[in-house]
């Protein structure tokens, strides 16, 4: 039987019901495209290579290589521009699956010589539209932050039956509550730790008080007070229970990958998002 939604997943569902409008402006526009592809948007002191997202999409193809032999999934992709970008630039055979309708008709509008390659589809309660071990890569970007323990295990489960031996999945998440901690003085966010052991945050969000400003007095009457405060709620894991949760679906990190300057290295990254946050990129290889 499948769980009820967590708190997470309705949260999202409300931000993004309310507030699509600015975020897609903020996020899904040619210039943010542009900028997560040429603009030092990450902070990684570890490996200064590492600068946006970018980054990790050109590691995700030095791994598997060019054309439309490369097939794959952005699990839930939104109107993220990713699977446009592949299919275009690399060649490969992408689809993403998202479950928000609005989502979707926004990423076909946006991106119209990839809309078919964009389908309305909830991975959890439908699974991936996908065969057994049939796909090279899973590509997973802010997505986990919106799940329960039990939903993140069961979408590494979904991703691990699509996945080819050998197959590999890109996991972008929020990472360690610790990290958070440290964002008001240090970053000039604020944070408020809600339940340190279950990894439950709240997290100033500055593109959705951007958004409160246009939102009539009657419809922020009805947002949770959170919602009003310009806060987002998340769940954020620690790496190594991340880690653990895929090792058990067969998805282990991968030893050695190669970042865009040939320093090779184990494929779990610390770093700093364009807003600040603490983030890791892991990268991780379908063993069985």
């Amino acid at each position: 039987m499948l769980p009820t939604n967590s708190e997470y997943q309705k949260d999202a569902e409300q931000y993004y019901g309310l507030l699509r409008q600015v975020h897609s402006a903020a996020f899904t526009t040619q210039a943010r495209q542009q900028a997560e592809a040429t603009e030092e948007r990450y902070l990684c002191e570890e490996y200064p290579a590492i600068r946006n997202l970018n980054t990790f999409v050109e590691m995700l193809r030095l791994l598997l290589g060019d054309g439309p032999g490369i097939s794959g999934v952005d699990f839930g992709c939104g109107s993220h521009f990713f699977v446009d970008m592949v299919r275009r630039e690399y060649g490969w055979n992408a689809i993403g699956c998202d479950p928000d309708e609005t989502a979707i008709a926004e990423a076909r509008q946006k991106y119209p010589q990839s809309r078919d390659a964009y389908l309305v589809n909830n991975p959890l309660e439908q699974g991936l539209p996908l065969a057994n071990a049939s796909q090279n890569f899973v590509f997973c970007n802010a997505v986990l932050q919106h799940f329960s323990d039990e939903e993140a295990a069961m979408a590494l489960r979904e991703m691990a039956r699509v996945l080819k031996k050998d197959g590999v999945s890109l996991l972008i998440f929020k990472r360690n509550v610790e990290d958070w901690q440290a964002l008001s003085s240090q970053k000039g966010l604020e944070v408020e730790v809600l339940d340190h052991a279950s990894g439950k945050v709240l997290l100033e969000d500055k593109t959705m008080k951007k958004a409160l400003t246009n939102l009539d007095e009657q419809t922020k009457a009805k947002l949770p007070d959170h919602y009003r405060n310009g806060m987002r709620l998340f769940h954020v894991f620690w790496v190594e229970e991340i880690c653990r949760m895929a090792a058990e679906h067969g998805l282990h990190v991968i030893d050695s990958v190669q970042l865009p300057d040939e320093v090779k290295t184990r494929g779990v990254f610390l770093y700093f998002s364009g807003k600040g946050i603490p983030t890791v990129a892991g990268f991780f290889v379908k063993k069985e």
